[in-house]
């Protein structure tokens, strides 16, 4: 099978990154589970071009980010039996990033593909069976391109709902959706 999967949010957990820099940088504070960002946005605590300085700093490798939990070795073991594609919002010096940070984790065979942010990823999804993203916004102009979508949760993204694709909480749910599907 083809899957793909979204970097932040998926692989790397990211958004505890945004609220610390959030706090150093601009003084604010807001929990990683509210840190989202029309959520940020609409409550007056950040402007936008706030938020994609947070995003850039917490994203642009002066941080460590954690992997999402069991994202390593389930992705490993993914990649030993599968075709895998990671396709991101990220571009130039933040690719480069997300490249060394999965070389730094052990995946150092698949293909990154940077979309660029606030683009579709409709293109770079073509081909694939099952795509992961955190973020609805990004699934949906998919349906109908990738016979499998699945959003991953967070408490950020909890009040996001559409029927059209399989909501997971976990990395064990991924893999045991892909076991359903392939058989």
């Amino acid at each position: 099978m083809n899957l793909g999967f979204d970097f932040d949010g998926v692989l790397a957990n990211s958004h505890p990154l945004k609220a610390v820099v959030a706090k150093e940088k601009f003084g604010v504070d807001i929990p990683p589970e509210l840190f989202r960002r029309e959520r940020v946005i609409a409550q007056g605590l950040l402007t936008r071009e706030q938020y994609f300085d947070v995003g850039i700093e917490a994203m642009g490798g002066k941080h460590e980010i954690p992997p999402v939990e069991k994202a390593i070795p389930y992705m490993k073991s993914l990649m030993e039996i599968h075709s895998v594609r990671i396709v991101t919002s990220r571009t130039g010096g933040m690719l480069d990033v997300a490249s060394s940070w999965l070389y730094g984790h052990g995946i150092t065979d698949v293909n990154i593909q940077g979309t660029g942010y606030g683009l579709s990823k409709t293109s770079a999804c073509e081909g694939l069976d099952l795509y992961v993203d955190d973020d609805l916004e990004k699934l949906l102009p998919l349906i109908g391109i990738v016979p499998h979508l699945l959003f991953f949760s967070w408490p950020w993204n909890m009040h996001e709902k559409d029927s059209q694709v399989i909501r997971v909480v976990s990395w064990r749910e991924i893999l045991e959706y892909i076991e359903r599907i392939k058989s």
